[in-house]
This record gives C-alpha cells, sequence and structure tokens, in this order.
C-alpha cells in the first residue's frame, strides 16, 4: 500500500510505504468511503515513477471508460503539475504523446508537415463529405482522389459509443467510394516512412488520369 502525506519523511512500515510530498492541492484530493485518498489523476501520474508508460496508458484508458476522468483532465492535470523533477510526469508526458493530445506532438500539424515534407500534394482540410442525412468531415483530403486521411487520435475514438460511432462513420465513408485512411499518433511517429508510403501509393492509384 502506497500512502502520501503532506511533510511526513518516506518510509516503509510494514507492507505500507509512506510518501512525502509539499504540494497536493485540493484538485488533487478525494474522499471515498471516508478514506483520503487521492484523485485518479494524480495518482495515474504519481504511479508514472514505478510503472510503465503502456501500463499507465492502460489505467488511463479504465479510468476514462469507467467515468473518473476524462483524457483532457488527464491532460490539463499533466500541465498543471509539470515542473522538472517530478515524479511521474515524464512518463505521464510519453502517455499523452502516444494519445496524440499534447500540445508538444501536435498530430494533425505533424501529418501536415509529412505530406508536405514528402513532396504530396497539398491535401484539403476537413473536407466535408455528405452521404444521405449524414454530414462527415475529413481531416484531410484529396477529393480529385476520393481519398482521406484521418488523424485518429485516441482521445474521441476509445469509448464504446465514440468506438461504435467511429466504426458506422468509416463505413459509410468508404461505401460512398472514397476511400479513408486512419493513423494514430504512434504509427506517424514511429513509421513515418511506411504511413506516407501507403498515401502516396494510393494517391498514385487512385488519381484521375492514371494509366
Amino acid at each position: 500500500m502506497e500512502v502520501l502525506a503532506e511533510r511526513t519523511p518516506r518510509h516503509r512500515a510494514g507492507s505500507v510505504v509512506r510518501h512525502r510530498t509539499l504540494d497536493l492541492p485540493a484538485v488533487d484530493r478525494w474522499v471515498i468511503d471516508g478514506i483520503p485518498v487521492t484523485a485518479v489523476n494524480r495518482t495515474l501520474i504519481d504511479v508514472g515513477r514505478y510503472w510503465t508508460v503502456g501500463r499507465v496508458w492502460s489505467l488511463l484508458d479504465h479510468a476514462v471508460r469507467d467515468e473518473l476522468t476524462t483524457y483532457e483532465s488527464f491532460e490539463a492535470r499533466v500541465h498543471g503539475l509539470a515542473r522538472q523533477g517530478r515524479n511521474g510526469i515524464g512518463t505521464a508526458r510519453e502517455v499523452l504523446l502516444r494519445l496524440g493530445l499534447d500540445g508538444t506532438w501536435g498530430f494533425e500539424r505533424a501529418m501536415r508537415h509529412a505530406l508536405r515534407d514528402a513532396g504530396l500534394p497539398k491535401p484539403t482540410r476537413e473536407f466535408r463529405v455528405d452521404i444521405g442525412p449524414n454530414r462527415y468531415y475529413i481531416d484531410f483530403a484529396y477529393p480529385e482522389a476520393n481519398l482521406g486521411i484521418e488523424c485518429d487520435s485516441t482521445q474521441w475514438h476509445t469509448l464504446p459509443s465514440q468506438v461504435a460511432a467511429g466504426l458506422k462513420r468509416a463505413n459509410e465513408i468508404n461505401g460512398s467510394g472514397f476511400l479513408l485512411l486512419s493513423y494514430s499518433s504512434s504509427q506517424l511517429r514511429d513509421e513515418r516512412e511506411a504511413v506516407i508510403a501507403e498515401i502516396s501509393r494510393h494517391l498514385r492509384e487512385r488519381s484521375p488520369g492514371r494509366m
């Protein structure tokens, strides 16, 4: 068991490890069944001192699904607590990077730059597609090739209702003759050449006048 307290020296007493902090504002304090605990966002940040990025990321996903927090709330708390040397902040920032939420990454901005640097034509931003009564907007599109590119941030596509809506949207767009390619922030960061190669191939194959 891990216990966080203000101005209490860190030490271990049996199975209990006590940690000391000088910074525990009200936003980071919850009470559950009469027991004072750290709020879920603060807990997720603090445990990053000991746990991997993947494990903290998974716990954040579960917390969002259980409606204990939101990705936006977690991001705001990371920025609110960020300072050099704070335990867990490095892990929390990496989680944000992998989710495509952190402003230092800028998922859509990075995709735009990747397309430009590859010498591809400038795509249309927020391209509108009307399918029956439904109206959808695609992050990047080459309308003449019926090709769309989605920056698939987990912020919008993790909860069950969001997943269902996203699948319906993708199916309708692809069924209309548009090809919708979706990429995660980690794919663009870690597999940039493969992502650009796939986009280039489809753009070349679907462009008018191709022999």
